[in-house]
């Protein structure tokens, strides 16, 4: 079963650079519910808007010891996303894929794999940080020539469906590649926790740089 997370928290986990992908729980329920609440109590959002039936119960107390001790655990593990980013001093391979860009044409990695780099962008039209960001990649887009560097915005699907997406790039056109990345599978198979995520791929399809940071010397990374 998936939590939905209302947009405004997630535009404001975004934009506070805490958590831009919310993990799917297996039960569903209480344990996404919890970080939604702690969360919206961080940022002094109204926790009322949220349907809360422990705290309908009675069971007031018990409640908040149990959510807050779940809170504390779970975000222990959340990674903080504003100033990170790794050049790769061993590469590895990176993962290939089969996506559909918003036309229905088919994208893969390994077509442009021994022709030349691939920058990927994971991104949603909700985060904050994704579209500060757009910009640069729009300039970078006008001063690298395609034959030097392809780039990929893939969106993560969560909390964008296919329409949204379609809408939101109709009227903000990218000058680049846009993908869809149905149920996150390729997502996941990055391993990418938080958004933005940059993925940077030499043309022999080894990863050299991946990060939530855009590098200003994206292209020397690549020498």
């Amino acid at each position: 079963m998936r939590t939905e997370v209302p947009s405004f928290l997630r535009a404001e986990l975004c934009r506070c650079g805490r958590l831009t992908i919310l993990k799917e729980t297996a039960g569903g329920g209480k344990s996404a519910t919890a970080l939604v609440f702690w969360a919206a109590k961080f940022f002094h959002i109204d926790w009322k808007v949220f349907d809360m039936h422990y705290f309908k119960t009675g069971k007031k107390h018990a409640a908040l010891f149990f959510y807050c001790i779940l809170f504390i655990t779970i975000a222990s593990g959340f990674p903080t996303r504003a100033a990170e980013g790794t050049e790769k001093s061993t590469a590895s391979a990176a993962p290939d894929f089969e996506l559909r860009d918003l036309n229905g044409g088919k994208v893969t990695l390994s077509q442009f794999k021994g022709q030349k780099p691939v920058l990927l962008d994971f991104w949603a039209t909700w985060c904050d940080i994704c579209m500060s960001v757009r910009p640069s990649l729009i300039e970078l887009r006008k001063t690298t020539p395609e034959a030097d560097l392809e780039i990929i915005a893939i969106d993560v699907d969560s909390g964008d469906s296919l329409a949204r997406l379609k809408r939101f790039e109709t009227a903000n056109p990218a000058p680049y590649i846009v993908l869809y990345d149905a149920d996150a599978k390729v997502t996941k198979s990055y391993k990418v926790e938080g958004i933005p995520h940059f993925v940077l791929i030499d043309k022999g399809g080894a990863v050299k740089y991946e990060g939530a940071r855009l590098p200003s010397d994206l292209m020397s990374l690549l020498k």
